[in-house]
C-alpha cells in the first residue's frame, strides 16, 4: 500500500514531462488574393512578433502562396500583405491558437 502514493506521483511527472515535451514551434500559411479570389504573385507578407516585433518577408509566387515557419507558439503574430502601395487588413495568428498549422488567407482590395 506504500507504494501506491509513490506510483501516482510517478505517473503524475510522466504526464507532466510529455506535455512539456511537444514542440512549441508552429507554421502560418496562406494565399494572398485579390477581391475577386484571384492570387497575387510579388505581393510582400510580413510576419511580425508582437512580444519582439521581429519582422519577416515573404514575397509570394505566381499561385500567391506564403509560408513561414519555425514560429514559437508562445507569442501572438500579425500578418499583413502589400502590393504596388495597398495593403490587406491585419490578420493575427493567437497564441491560444492551437493549431500546428494555421492557414490564414490575406485580400488585397485593388481599386474602388
Amino acid at each position: 500500500m506504500q507504494n501506491a502514493p509513490i506510483a501516482s506521483v510517478v505517473l503524475l511527472f510522466a504526464a507532466l514531462s510529455s506535455l512539456t515535451a511537444q514542440p512549441s514551434t508552429r507554421t502560418v500559411e496562406g494565399v494572398v488574393l485579390d477581391q475577386h479570389s484571384h492570387p497575387v504573385a510579388h505581393a510582400a507578407v510580413q510576419l511580425e512578433n508582437d512580444w519582439t516585433l521581429q519582422i519577416r518577408s515573404y514575397i509570394t509566387q505566381a499561385d500567391g502562396k506564403y509560408h513561414f515557419a519555425g514560429l514559437d507558439g508562445d507569442y501572438n503574430y500579425q500578418l499583413t500583405a502589400e502590393y504596388d502601395g495597398l495593403r490587406s487588413h491585419v490578420r493575427k495568428l493567437s497564441k491560444f491558437d492551437s493549431r500546428q498549422q494555421p492557414k490564414i488567407d490575406l485580400t488585397i482590395r485593388f481599386g474602388k
